[in-house]
C-alpha cells in the first residue's frame, strides 16, 4: 500500500518550488510571465499527483484476496480457498499446521484424516487436495481443499468448529506487481 505522505510530496514539491521562483522573480518578471510560471508549475505538480494514483488504482485492479469458504449441506463437508478480488493470486508458500507445531503436507493430511475419521467422517469419501507453490489462484476461482463426506449421526458443524480451531494453513501470496499478502486460515470468522 502506498503511504499517503508519499503521494502528496510530489504535489508539495511542485508548490514548493513555484513559491521560491515565484518570490526570487516577482519583481524581475512581467505579471503575464509570472501567472505563466505558476500555472505551469501547478499542472506539473498535478501531473505528478495524477500519475501516482493511476499507479495505486492499477495495483488496485491486480490485486488478489485469498478467503475460506465453508460449508456443510446434506452431511458433506466443503472446505475451500477462494479468491474474491480482482487480480490474480501467485501462490508462494504454504504452510501447514496442527495446533501452532508445523508440518510436511504428508502429516498434514495423515492427522487430519485420522481426525475426520474419527469424528464420523466416511474413510473411502474423503479428499485432501495438495496446493502446488507457484499456482495461480485466478479472479473468482477457488481450489476446494477438503471434501469429506459424514455418517447421518454425525454433526457436520461442530466438527468443522473443532477442524478450524486444531489446523491452520498459512498461504503466502503476491499479486501481479509483486505485492506480498498472507493468508491465516486461523484467523478467519466462521460463519455458523
Amino acid at each position: 500500500m502506498i503511504n499517503k505522505k508519499i503521494e502528496i510530496i510530489p504535489f508539495l514539491m511542485g508548490v514548493f518550488i513555484g513559491l521560491i521562483l515565484l518570490s526570487m522573480y516577482l519583481e524581475r518578471l512581467k505579471w503575464e510571465i509570472s501567472s505563466s510560471l505558476i500555472i505551469s508549475i501547478c499542472a506539473l505538480s498535478f501531473t505528478i499527483w495524477q500519475a501516482n494514483q493511476t499507479k495505486k488504482h492499477n495495483i488496485l485492479l491486480v490485486k488478489p484476496l485469498l478467503s475460506l469458504g465453508m460449508s456443510s449441506r446434506d452431511k458433506k463437508l466443503i472446505y475451500k480457498i477462494e479468491n474474491n478480488f480482482l487480480g490474480p493470486a501467485i501462490i508462494n508458500n504454504i504452510e501447514y499446521f496442527t495446533g501452532n507445531t508445523p508440518m510436511s503436507f504428508k502429516d498434514f493430511t495423515i492427522i487430519l484424516g485420522k481426525y475426520l475419521i474419527d469424528h464420523g467422517c466416511i474413510e473411502k469419501k474423503t479428499n485432501i487436495t495438495f496446493i502446488n507453490e507457484n499456482s495461480i489462484i485466478a479472479k473468482d476461482a477457488e481450489i476446494i481443499f477438503i471434501t469429506s463426506q459424514f455418517g447421518t449421526d454425525t454433526n457436520v458443524n461442530e466438527v468443522i468448529h473443532k477442524l478450524h480451531k486444531t489446523y491452520k494453513i498459512i498461504i503466502k501470496y503476491s499479486c501481479a506487481h509483486g505485492t506480498q499478502h498472507t493468508f491465516d486460515s486461523s484467523k478467519v470468522k466462521l460463519p455458523f
